[in-house]
């Protein structure tokens, strides 16, 4: 029984380490021909950022997803979700006084 919880808790302890050891994952590539909004709500923080594109929706989503779902460290595909907020969050979420009718947000796992 010692034994198993030995070898239990070194792949725990190498789980942590390989976890703490992946990089931090940069601000994703806006799409093609997209242009960087200079409004000012666009401009107040460097983690919120807009851009005008002619693409759809679907489009735009399988752009940024591409970008989310791969480790290129350990060269394998990483677990994506998409979570859908209500459009009473976006207040919350992204600032005050903005108006939304849909709000979705990436995630990735490690």
């Amino acid at each position: 029984m010692k034994k198993i919880l030995t070898i239990f808790f070194a792949i725990f302890c190498i789980a942590g380490i390989l976890y703490l050891a992946l990089p931090g994952y940069s601000f994703p590539v806006p799409p093609p021909d997209s242009i960087k909004s200079e409004e000012p709500a666009d401009l107040e923080s460097p983690l919120r950022r807009g851009y005008f594109t002619n693409y759809s929706r679907a489009e735009v989503l399988a752009w940024y997803e591409k970008q989310f779902d791969y480790s290129p460290l350990l060269n394998i595909k990483l677990p994506t979700l998409l979570l859908n907020y209500p459009p009473e969050y976006a207040q919350t979420i992204i600032r005050d006084q903005t108006g939304s009718t849909y709000l979705q947000e990436f995630t990735h796992q490690k």
